[in-house]
């Protein structure tokens, strides 16, 4: 008996480095409009989703992620204006959201959001004013928001300020050690917090990074960007780690960018991790759930985006250079009409997942694309729709995903 299987051929930009492949998944796109500029938390095993900006059109709407069953569920709207370039984090199970912009200046209302109400509250005003493109993010049970630009008059800022939500009240601390700037990323690592990278007044680059203690409201200096100076990047917290990447750059070659980092503060070091197979983007937004990180929407290929990708760094990736010679077997390529994929054990429907793409990171042709497994873990891929060309073939099989090179010629 055989079981036929369906693949709706998904978008992926392919990267120069193979073996960086799998571990990211695409997951179900956001359903509602393509954005850029929106912020995110995590709160209670999901992810939410808030605000943002499609060229003149300002969102407030807020959107609720489960990645238990690749949903996304569209909640009671954010509870103040549209806006964009928000910041979001989340506390003890509640998110909250302030600052931001919309066409007609910056705001500084700052709001909590109840997941198990699904209400926003307003709670008391950011005290450093009117703010865009802020960074804060959140350390055990206290906020953070600093840094950030007042569009009257452009001024960057540098004076950070902590929230605690138990009372309602703001505490300036000592102000950011690095030169004022906005669009820079926060993060927290266990009891210490980060900004870093963004961008000055005059559009020049910045690629330190600064560790704030709150025990001692001091801020050090750490190891700079690895990949130099860099913008509008997302980053996610995995244990230990922070995983940092996307954004744009000015440097040669500039433009939008894939890479993935993580930085390691007790070794205080960064190592290049697998890039986003979506396409490079700035202005996007993400979120950690049960130890994976999610990145969403953004601006990318000369179009706002609204696609979701999860990032497992337990997935074990085996490359291109290396699966024929591993687990998998695939013949013939070139390949004319069918592809034969040899696995090293029989699996079942729902342990298989298979996706194409061109070398060029486009989305490949519809219809969906038919493969048929059978019971002695063959597999039989129909490539007759495809045109002569190279592409990637990714086979995903449990806590394994192999990317192969496949070369159609008719």
């Amino acid at each position: 008996m055989m079981k036929i299987l369906y693949s709706t051929l998904l978008f992926l930009l392919i990267t120069s480095n193979a073996t960086a492949q799998g571990k990211w998944t695409k997951k179900l796109d956001l359903p509602d409009s393509v954005r850029i500029e929106a912020c995110s938390f995590s709160a209670n095993g999901k992810g939410y989703l808030v605000a943002g900006r499609h060229a003149n059109n300002y969102f407030k709407d807020v959107w609720e992620f489960d990645p238990t069953n690749n949903t996304w569920t569209q909640k009671n709207n954010f509870g103040g204006a549209a806006r964009r370039e928000a910041v979001a984090f989340a506390i003890n199970g509640k998110g909250y959201v302030g600052t931001g912009r919309d066409a007609a200046g910056a705001f500084k209302d700052f709001w909590e959001y109840d997941p198990t109400t699904d209400t926003w509250t307003k709670k008391a005003d950011y005290p450093g004013g009117v703010r865009r493109d802020a960074t804060g993010f959140s350390i055990v049970a206290k906020g953070y928001i600093g840094t950030g630009q007042d569009p009257n008059g452009g001024v960057n800022k540098t004076d950070f300020w902590e929230y605690d939500p138990t009372t309602d009240k703001w505490t300036q601390k000592t102000s950011f050690a690095g030169v004022a700037r906005n669009a820079a990323i926060g993060f927290s690592i266990g009891n210490k917090g980060y900004i870093g990278l963004g961008r000055n007044s005059s559009g020049s680059e910045y690629g330190d990074l600064w560790e704030f203690d709150p025990a001692n409201n001091t801020w050090t200096q750490r190891t700079s960007f690895t990949a130099g100076t860099r913008e509008e990047v997302v980053s996610f917290t995995i244990g230990n780690l922070a995983y940092i990447g996307t954004g744009y750059s000015a440097v040669t070659p500039a433009g939008n960018k894939t890479d993935f980092w993580t930085f390691d503060p007790k070794a205080n070091s960064w190592t290049k991790m697998d890039s986003l197979n979506g396409v490079a983007r700035q202005e996007a937004t993400s979120f950690e759930i049960g130890g994976k990180g999610y990145i969403a929407t953004g601006y990318g290929a000369a179009s706002a985006q609204k696609d979701l990708w999860e990032y497992d760094p337990s997935t074990t990736n085996i490359g291109i250079n290396q699966a024929t010679n591993n687990t998998i077997i695939l013949y013939p390529n070139p390949v004319n009409k069918q592809i034969t994929i040899e696995l090293d054990r029989p699996l079942i429907v729902e342990e298989i997942s298979i996706h194409i793409y061109t070398a060029e990171g486009k989305e490949c042709p519809t219809p969906a694309y038919k493969y048929i497994l059978k019971e002695n873990g063959f597999i039989y891929l129909e490539t007759d729709n495809l045109s002569n060309g190279i592409y990637i073939l990714n086979v995903h099989i449990p806590d394994k995903v192999m990317s192969i090179k496949v070369v159609v010629a008719k």
